[in-house]
């Protein structure tokens, strides 16, 4: 399974762009213009509430949408590559209303078919 784990964290995490490669081989004049840097040298948040599912063959992750704002419940499979998204509490809403489903956190069940 440690094959599969660095598959999929380097699968998540390539997100680095061009820009920060080069700032980060640029020579600093000094420790308050490095200090004012490392900010964007760090790079952004991974995913959240990773986990493997599927018997440790895939694993889910939530995710902001960039293009919604709303957090996605996602499944990425290492072996092809593939990323899906499972759950968008926008589709659903509370009975009797048009509001959208809020949460605080999720389970998936023992055989990683439902959400709970």
């Amino acid at each position: 399974m440690g094959t599969k784990v660095i598959a999929a964290l380097l699968g998540l995490v390539l997100v680095a762009g061009d820009a920060t490669a080069q700032e980060g081989q640029r020579r600093l004049g000094s420790v308050q213009e490095a200090l004012s840097v490392s900010g964007r040298l760090s790079g952004a948040a991974g995913p959240g509430s990773v986990n493997w599912i599927e018997g440790g063959d895939r694993l889910s992750y939530t995710i902001r949408n960039a293009q919604t704002g709303v957090a996605e419940v996602r499944r990425y499979d290492p072996t092809n590559l593939s990323d899906q998204a499972l759950f968008d509490p926008r589709v659903l809403t509370l009975p009797g209303t048009d509001e959208p489903l809020a949460y605080r956190s999720f389970e998936f069940g023992e055989d990683s078919r439902y959400l709970v």
